[in-house]
């Protein structure tokens, strides 16, 4: 081709990709949020740093569901060159309203490699929720061999301090996990004298590195010390410990603490473990629990697979799901579809109100429950859980039934809304699937984000969906089992 054609071909496509990126510029201008989210998809293709900068501006989009595909784009970056994009004023500097965790999190999720040092000097964005994200995209970073370390281990020592020194509890419990993907041996250093944090969320991180970092010597079942720790999250750690270890240890350890456990929750999540690694379907009962694991030889392999859950002798169901807990709170989505209409004129707000009622009054005397019905925005009928009095329950049917509250469904904010009760130990939530509005809107992200947030809370998460697809159930199943839950499906 002649020097002066080619020239000219070369013009051609510059200005096509010109044309293209302004384009997808104005998209992102459009008033119609999905005509704005199809734009940043197209930017994300396109792959200039141009069009990195552009999606880096739409993580602070007002509307979830463009943030949320800025946020998910954002791992398709492949030059050095943008991460400085990144990590400046349009991503971890950010100071409009979660831009910044956005990016935090993303880095966890480009298939880059990353200079200790680089990622050392980010760790101490004045936000616990930057903080935390960006933790957790260290440890998903080191994981994936995907971080240059350079000799002197200062990523290490910096995340060390971290662990103790750091006001938030949740950012302390992220950096020792960090700290293990890190360095196990540092990280085995830290944990012993972690062990007594006033903070259950540090405790319940330091049970679930316990079985496989290098620690100092401790004298004693560390395990077993956790085992009776007050508070039921480091305890269902404990449980998951036990569990993954797949041995005979891990089952006797098991079976101890169910035969103590006084939690509904942590007892049910304790004998799930157990009919896993069996395939019995013993219940609530420690004592053929104690008898099966005493008799293991210490070469004994779990079952190839358990045989189905089941959950004996519990008389409590949400629209047929059965209730494991003491401590619950019950969500329900009032968004668009809860209104429509059915069968004959009835809605399935009718239909909700009538599993309600059915709920409340079935459950026995000394549970402590909620309801929170939600829209855009979470709606508690009470500020705490309350005992399932015959009063309680009245008021309570009462207050459902009258209630008109409509709108989008920000599941969201009423999950996290609910886990502002330390006393929850459980949500059930009855929901068309589809979440709409406030800061999360795309189930894909959130399925992961849910449970990592939960992660030294852990809270159970049981979805009942109506109205729903394939596509929602599988999402819900994946973010509810994340979290040691339920999910199933009802005709409203």
């Amino acid at each position: 081709m002649p020097f002066g054609l080619a020239l000219l071909v070369w013009a051609s496509l510059l200005c096509g990709v010109a044309d293209d990126l302004d384009a997808l510029e104005k998209g992102l201008r459009s008033e119609n949020a999905r005509e704005r989210q199809e734009a940043v998809r197209g930017l994300a293709e396109e792959g200039s740093s141009e069009a990195w900068e552009l999606v880096l501006e739409t993580l602070t989009d007002p509307e979830p569901r463009v943030a949320d595909e800025a946020q998910i784009r954002l791992e398709g970056i492949r030059e050095r060159r943008d991460l400085e994009e990144l990590f400046g004023k349009r991503g971890l500097k950010a100071r409009k309203g979660i831009a910044a965790e956005r990016a935090a999190e993303a880095i966890g999720r480009i298939p880059l490699k990353f200079e200790e040092q680089r990622l050392g000097r980010l760790l101490g964005h004045r936000d616990p929720a930057v903080r935390a994200a960006f933790l957790w995209s260290l440890e998903r970073l080191a994981e994936a061999g995907r971080i240059e370390f350079e000799g002197e281990g200062d990523l290490g020592k910096a995340l060390a301090k971290l662990c103790s020194k750091d006001k938030d509890p949740h950012v302390r419990a992220c950096a020792l996990t960090a700290l293990a993907a890190i360095s196990g041996p540092k990280a085995g250093t830290v944990a012993p004298r972690l062990l007594l944090d006033d903070d259950a969320a540090v405790r319940c991180a330091v049970a679930s590195i316990w079985t496989y970092v290098p620690t100092e010597a401790v004298n004693g079942d560390v395990l077993g010390l956790l085992a009776l720790d007050p508070s039921a999250a480091v305890r269902l750690q404990v449980a998951e410990e036990y569990g993954r270890m797949a041995s005979s240890r891990g089952a006797r350890g098991l079976a101890r603490m169910l035969e103590r456990e006084e939690q509904l929750r942590v007892s049910w999540r304790i004998v799930e473990h157990l009919q896993g690694l069996s395939g019995l379907k013993y219940g609530l009962d420690g004592r053929p629990w104690r008898d099966w694991a005493a008799s293991l030889e210490g070469d004994w392999e779990p079952a190839e697979e358990g045989e189905e859950r089941t959950y004996e002798d519990m008389t409590s169901a949400f629209a047929g799901m059965q209730v494991l807990s003491g401590r619950l709170a019950v969500l329900i989505d009032m968004s668009g579809s809860m209104w429509e209409e059915v069968d004959g004129g009835r809605t399935r707000k009718q239909a909700a109100d009538a599993e309600v009622r059915r709920l409340l009054e079935s459950l026995p005397g000394e549970t402590l429950f909620n309801l929170i019905p939600y829209s855009a925005t979470p709606k508690p009928w009470e500020d705490e859980l309350v005992l399932a009095s015959p009063r309680n329950v009245k008021k309570a049917v009462e207050a459902f039934e009258g209630s008109t509250l409509r709108g989008t469904g920000n599941f969201w904010d009423a999950y996290w809304k609910a886990l502002e009760d330390p006393l929850v130990d459980t949500v059930m939530v009855l929901t068309d699937g589809a979440p709409t509005g406030g800061e999360r809107w795309n189930l894909s992200l959130m399925k992961s984000l849910l449970p990592q947030r939960n992660r030294y809370r852990k809270v159970v998460l049981d979805a009942i969906l109506f109205d729903s697809n394939g596509f929602l159930e599988s999402q819900w199943t994946q973010m509810c089992a994340a979290t040691g839950g339920r999910c199933s499906t009802v005709d409203l």
